[in-house]
């Protein structure tokens, strides 16, 4: 959208000085989402009196030693880490231009902050895809002749800082900030177009554009995309991922509070003591015949030895009397069941907000693990998490392109602005389990006679999982799997499927690799590699006495 003139723009500020119902709206729902995720306003926004069953002094107590979800919420979301940690994926940039390309680069890779988009989007823009669906991410610059240097980067502007804006989808058409007000009651507004950035007085009544504070950018467009990709049907308002499991962490949020005051009025083991009567009173508490109270005993008749709050009293019985309890003394334990099954219930949440989020229980602990082969482990568990880790990849690479075209119509004014400048695929295979993990997936698939195409896979998944933080090492394993031989079998294992050659080939191999530098194998192709081992053995080779 692009405005005709000042005076339009002027006209579309003094129309929206009022609260857009649908901003409204957004912001409520972001006050709830940064309480839940971030903590942020956690007691006001969640920890409410239970209406007809709690008095409002057991509230406020609850309130008082209640502690936020953040902890719930960084257990169900790690598994988004692995958007960015896959392996594969690229990035190819479509600028003819060599120098050009090389400027597009090197921008994407070195951003405000010295992160890539890559990283600032992982590090800023994903907590936010979270807890403010309806913010944006916003490109600002600063050029050389009025600031001193050329620069583009990516900021977060919450919903709580727009007045209001036009959508289609995730891309912006119009775009007007909150007013900044000045030491003297005067208002600045901005105001975003497809052509424009406006700077707009407001003083009293009169409303002028600041031309010295008004400039065309070079953009095209709103240099702006809304922060999610989910919308209601047949609305603009965008919704969190997580929003399947807002209303559940809620119950676990106040579960967690009801818990917390269950440990302090129920934690502390309360001791109880038969009496021990006074000696001097005789248990009358009177002194001899008077009607004074007995000084040793304080006119108890009994003797106070404890704070009498953490101690229950029990009468010595009579020879009628039932005995209550066998020893003078001992303590109340508190109710360890209900204990229990306040902890079980947070862990059912807990594990149903994974599987409604995910579509399975995060992690797979290791007993379980032993009552299914390996196969099945993959497709019950991965499956459904990789696929809504997928999910989360294609918006990824949406936000990194778009970042990226802006950039691009910074830095090459002239470039056809509807012509992406890159296409970026993120990697799809995700590192979802320790490596430990998947060594004894692969070692039971060993043990269980499973195919070399399972075993290749799960070995490759090992390597990948265990070196992915440094990618040279990787390489060299990688290469060193694909052309070992007979790389799932024992040297004796090879002699009896084959032959006493190929099995030494399999010792031998051992004796070669020793021999090569980690550089010589990361610069190699695996042709190379086999043709120099395959030369090696046949001069090297050890023979039988019968050979």
């Amino acid at each position: 959208m692009v405005f005709v003139d000042d005076q339009a723009a002027i006209d579309f500020v003094k129309a929206h000085q009022g609260n857009d119902p649908f901003i409204i709206e957004a912001r409520k729902q972001s006050k709830t989402l940064n309480a839940l995720i971030e903590g942020d306003g956690f007691l006001e926004e969640l920890i409410l009196r239970i209406e007809h069953l709690e008095s409002e002094s057991k509230s406020k107590s609850r309130r008082k030693y209640s502690r936020s979800i953040v902890d719930f919420y960084q257990r169900l979301l790690t598994p988004v880490d692995n958007v960015f940690s896959a392996t594969g994926g690229s990035r190819k940039y479509l600028i003819e231009n060599d120098d050009d390309k090389a400027e597009l680069i090197a921008k994407t890779m070195n951003l405000r902050g010295d992160k890539s988009i890559e990283e600032w989007l992982q590090t800023q823009w994903m907590r936010v895809y979270h807890t403010d669906p309806n913010g944006i991410v916003f490109m600002e610059y600063t050029t050389e002749e009025i600031h001193g240097v050329d620069d583009v980067y990516p900021t977060y502007k919450s919903i709580g800082s727009i007045k209001t804006y036009r959508v289609i989808g995730q891309r912006i058409h119009l775009l007007l900030f909150e007013p900044k007000v000045l030491p003297e009651g005067a208002k600045l507004w901005r105001l975003v177009d497809d052509e424009k950035d406006y700077t707009i007085i407001e003083s009293g009544d009169t409303f002028t554009v600041d031309q010295e504070h008004t400039f065309e950018h070079p953009f095209s467009r709103v240099p702006g995309i809304v922060n999610s990709n989910i919308q209601k049907v047949g609305e603009e308002f965008k919704e969190s991922p997580i929003r399947s499991v807002v209303e559940l962490s809620r119950e676990y949020a106040r579960d967690q509070s009801i818990k917390t005051i269950f440990k302090f009025q129920q934690g502390f083991p309360k001791m109880w003591r038969y009496e021990m009567g006074c000696a001097m009173c005789k248990g009358t508490g009177k002194s001899g015949a008077s009607s004074e109270s007995c000084k040793n005993c304080n006119g108890k008749g009994w003797l106070v030895t404890n704070d009498v709050t953490d101690v229950i009293r029990l009468k010595i019985p009579q020879a009628n009397e039932t005995v209550l309890a066998p020893n003078i003394m001992g303590f109340v334990s508190p109710d360890i069941d209900a204990w229990d099954q306040f902890t079980k219930e947070l862990e059912l949440l807990q594990d149903m907000a994974s599987v409604t989020h995910w579509g399975t229980v995060i992690g797979v602990s290791e007993d379980r693990i032993t009552n299914k082969t390996a196969t099945e482990i993959v497709i019950m568990n991965k499956q459904p998490l990789e696929n809504k880790l997928d999910f989360y990849s294609s918006t990824t690479e949406f936000m990194e392109l778009q970042i990226t075209n802006f950039i691009a119509d910074f830095l090459q004014p002239t470039r056809d602005k509807e012509e992406n400048a890159a296409l970026i695929a993120y990697g799809r295979r995700y590192i979802i389990e320790s490596s430990d993990m998947i060594l004894k997936r692969y070692e039971m698939s060993k043990d269980k006679g499973d195919s070399t195409v399972i075993l290749d896979r799960l070995y490759n998944e090992w390597i990948t999982a265990k070196f992915h933080n440094d990618p040279i090492w990787l390489n060299v394993l990688v290469k060193k799997s694909n052309i070992e031989p007979y790389l799932h079998y024992t040297a004796e294992q090879v002699g009896e499927i084959f032959n006493q050659k190929q099995a030494r080939k399999k010792v031998q191999f051992r004796d070669w690799w020793e021999e090569q530098s980690k550089d010589f194998v990361f610069k190699s192709t695996e042709k190379e590699l086999k043709a120099s081992f395959d030369s090696w053995f046949e001069t090297n080779q050890i023979k039988n006495s019968d050979e």
